[in-house]
C-alpha cells in the first residue's frame, strides 16, 4: 500500500467536499493535518533528543577522561609518597647500622684487650712456672746425669717421663684456668 501525501488528501477532500457540501470530511481533513503536525513536532523532538543524548554521551566521556587524568595523578603523586617515605627509611636504617658497626667495632676492640690482659694474667703463671720448671730440668739433668750413672735406662725413662707427665698436667690446669677466669667454662 502506498502512502498518501498530506497535499493529496486535501486535494481528494477538496473534490469530495465540491460533490457534497455536508460531507464530515473537512473535520477528518483537519484532524489529519493535525496528526501530521504532531508528527513533524514528534519528529522534531526525537531528533532532539538524539542530540541531546550524543551530546550526554560526549560529556560523559570527558568527564571519564578527567576522572581517569586525576586518577593517574592522584596515584603518581601516591606513589611518589610511598618512594619518599622508602627512601627516608633506607636512610634511617643506613645511619643505624653505620652506628651500630661503629659501636660493634670499639665493643669488639674492648673485648679484645680485655682477653687479651686476662689471657696474659693467665699465661704469665703458667710461664714462669714452666721457666722454673725448665730450669729445674735443666738443673737436673746434670744431678741426673750424675744418678744416670748409677741407674738404670728405665729408671730414667720413668723419672725423665713423670716429668713431662706434670709439666702436661700444669699446662692443662692452666688452661682450664684461664677458660674459667675468662667465662668459656659453663
Amino acid at each position: 500500500m502506498a502512502r498518501v501525501s498530506p497535499e493529496e488528501i486535501h486535494a481528494m477532500a477538496g473534490e469530495v467536499r465540491s460533490a457534497n457540501p455536508n460531507d464530515p470530511t473537512a473535520n477528518v481533513i483537519k484532524l489529519v493535518e493535525k496528526e501530521a503536525e504532531m508528527r513533524k513536532m514528534a519528529f522534531a523532538y526525537v531528533e532532539k533528543i538524539a542530540d541531546l543524548r550524543a551530546t550526554h554521551i560526549d560529556r560523559i566521556a570527558d568527564l571519564r577522561a578527567n576522572h581517569n587524568t586525576d586518577l593517574r595523578k592522584a596515584e603518581t603523586e601516591r606513589l611518589d609518597a610511598i618512594h619518599a617515605a622508602d627512601v627516608a627509611a633506607s636512610e634511617r636504617l643506613a645511619t643505624q647500622v653505620e652506628t651500630t658497626a661503629a659501636t660493634m667495632r670499639v665493643t669488639v676492640e674492648q673485648q679484645r684487650i680485655s682477653t687479651a690482659e686476662g689471657l696474659q694474667q693467665a699465661l704469665d703463671p703458667i710461664n714462669k712456672s714452666l721457666a722454673e720448671l725448665t730450669r729445674a730440668l735443666y738443673a737436673g739433668e746434670g744431678g741426673t746425669m750424675a744418678r744416670r750413672e748409677g741407674k738404670s735406662d728405665t729408671q730414667f725413662g720413668k723419672e725423665r717421663f713423670q716429668a713431662w707427665l706434670a709439666l702436661i698436667a700444669f699446662i692443662f690446669v692452666g688452661i682450664l684456668s684461664f677458660m674459667a677466669a675468662t667465662g668459656h667454662l659453663h
